[in-house]
């Protein structure tokens, strides 16, 4: 089976690299297929993740790593307002209560309404920290800027939950990763 994603998902990624300093350079390195294949799919349809690697691709090939995290953090603020996640993050903050411990213990939900046969994320949250893993990723997500763009992603839901704090480098694997986060609660 091949990984998919949602393509709201992925339309808001392009909006993020849009909204970039440097978008002209990305968008050229997509190209025109990939990027009328975003913009054109309906919000609800599943698209190959493999969109997703292309835009990173060109998103590190423009600026690297660094960018792809800084566009990761990006996406990662704009979820609270995004129809899929919206539910997510407000039940969450509501039941759990402030602070990003609630925004990590939806992380897997989130995942799995946005991504299928795309492996498995869960997380361990205590007070002032959470650990992220992603496991058993199939080849077509086997890609390490992806995986070091999720430090971008826990720096957003920081960002998120208004809170400053610790994301620790990821920690490469094959077929997954991990990322750390400590905050003061």
């Amino acid at each position: 089976m091949q990984a998919m994603q949602r393509a709201s998902v992925a339309q808001l990624q392009l909006e993020a690299i849009q909204g970039s300093p440097r978008a002209d350079e990305i968008l050229e390195a997509m190209g025109p297929e990939l990027l009328t294949e975003i913009r054109d799919s309906p919000r609800t349809s599943w698209v190959p993740a493999a969109n997703m690697m292309g835009m990173i691709s060109a998103v590190e090939k423009v600026g690297g790593v660094e960018l792809v995290e800084a566009m990761a953090e990006s996406v990662t603020t704009k979820v609270s307002a995004h129809p899929l996640f919206r539910p997510l993050v407000h039940g969450a903050l509501r039941l759990f209560g402030d602070g990003p411990g609630p925004l990590f213990k939806v992380l897997p939900r989130a995942w799995k309404v946005s991504n299928r046969d795309a492996g498995e994320l869960e997380t361990e949250v205590s007070s002032g920290r959470a650990v992220v893993r992603v496991s058993k990723l199939p080849p077509e997500l086997e890609c390490d800027p992806w995986k070091r763009s999720w430090r971008g992603t826990c720096h957003g839901m920081l960002a998120l939950a208004r809170v400053e704090g610790t994301v620790h480098p990821v920690e490469l694997a094959l077929g997954g990763f991990t990322v750390r986060v400590d905050w003061q609660d």
